[in-house]
Order: structure tokens, then sequence, then C-alpha cells
């Protein structure tokens, strides 16, 4: 017996409805909220999370629980890294490109990854990525 594919559809700007292929009713997501969560799990914690993106420690659970959206350079911040962690965890583990990004690395210089993408944005860390998964050392 074949089962159904999950629904998904977008309810508005900041939210998608998900019916499971099973059971009844909606599950409601916001695809932001989603970013965030994704960015404290990988940081280890909210307290991190809130560290890495330069707000206060509080932030990210008023964030995670709907009580306030991030501000426009904090949400670039969130988006940034949940790209790069996607791309890193698709080819590893969650603890290796949770290294990677700690890590000195030479493609930037000497910089680790995750300081370059908050103070430099995404695009050479990509790079970085890219070059490594090619087998390119610097």
């Amino acid at each position: 017996m074949a089962t159904r594919p999950a629904q998904v559809r977008r309810t508005n700007a900041a939210e998608v409805a998900v019916r499971p292929s099973t059971g009844s009713g909606t599950v409601r997501l916001d695809p932001l909220r989603v970013k965030i969560a994704v960015v404290a799990d990988a940081l280890g914690s909210q307290a991190e999370a809130a560290r890495y993106l330069g707000v206060a420690r509080s932030q990210p659970g008023k964030w995670l629980n709907g009580e306030e959206r991030p501000n426009s350079y904090a949400r670039r911040l969130i988006q940034d890294f949940e790209y790069v962690w996607d791309r890193l965890t698709d080819e590893r583990s969650a603890q290796s490109a949770h290294i990677w990004l700690q890590s000195a690395n030479s493609f930037l210089g000497g910089a680790d990854p995750l300081t370059w993408l908050r103070t430099r944005g995404v695009e050479d860390v990509i790079a970085a990525v890219d070059a490594e998964e090619a087998g390119s050392y610097a």
C-alpha cells in the first residue's frame, strides 16, 4: 500500500502549512523560525546563536516563540548560516561541519569560516566549501 506524500502550501509570506500524509490536522511552520532553530542547534545553544548573531541571549528564544522577529541584519546572518550549514551537512556529519566552521581555513586567509561568514558574507565561505569538496588545497 502506497503512502500519500505530505501536502505543503504557503499560507502567507511568513508561514508554511504542512498536512501530514497520515492522520489529520495541519502543522504550520514559519520557515524563518525553522532557520533560527537550525542555527541554535548547529551552534549548540540559543546562547551561542545569540553570540554569533550579535544579539541579547534572550532574542533567539523570543524569535522561536514567535514573540518577535529578527531585524534585517540578523535575518541575513541566519539565512546565510543556514545555507552554509546545509551545504556542509550534505557531505559530512554535523560534528565535522561544526569543527570546519570553527577551524582556520587557508582559503579564507587563515580565518575561521564562522567569523568570515559573520563579518564578510557567504560567497567566499561557499567558495571554500566548493574548493574543499573538489579536493583543492590553498
